[in-house]
């Protein structure tokens, strides 16, 4: 595993650890848990696993699409868990508003204790650009998950 991007190494992970090939990017987070599941991975298991090949950074990765759906489902976003894919736009998927979307940026403020410049508000387009965003913000040490 030799690629920095951290969801082409989970992906690599699962396939190599567990021979089961899937493209997280499309899944729902509740449907990420349901592949495990339907395959017999234990999520503890698999996030152990993770840490004992060393790859931490794959456990937080996890973390931050998990803080995020939780994030999200709050009642006053109107969003449902299926339509949480990685790849899905605030505003063409979600159907957010730019007021939604401002306090959704709070949220994630107070979630991952760190503000977010309005320079950098305006890049966070899906779900996925959110993950990465405060995901490089944990590495150089701005965020702890």
């Amino acid at each position: 595993m030799s690629n920095n991007n951290p969801l082409i190494e989970l992906t690599e992970f699962i396939e190599k650890n567990y021979n089961i090939k899937i493209d997280i990017l499309d899944f729902s987070a509740n449907e990420i848990h349901q592949t495990f599941e339907c395959h017999g991975i234990e999520y503890i298991k698999l996030t152990r696993e993770m840490e004992l090949h060393g790859k931490h950074e794959l456990f937080d990765y996890l973390e931050i699409i998990d803080k995020i759906q939780k994030v999200l489902l709050n009642n006053k976003y109107g969003v449902a868990i299926g339509q949480l894919t990685l790849s899905a736009s605030y505003v063409k998927d979600l159907g957010l508003d730019s007021l939604d979307i401002a306090e959704l940026m709070m949220d994630y403020e107070l979630t991952f204790r760190r503000m977010i410049p309005t320079q950098d508000t305006g890049k966070l387009i899906t779900i996925l650009d959110s993950v990465e965003y405060i995901y490089d913000k944990a590495r150089i040490g701005e965020i702890i998950i």
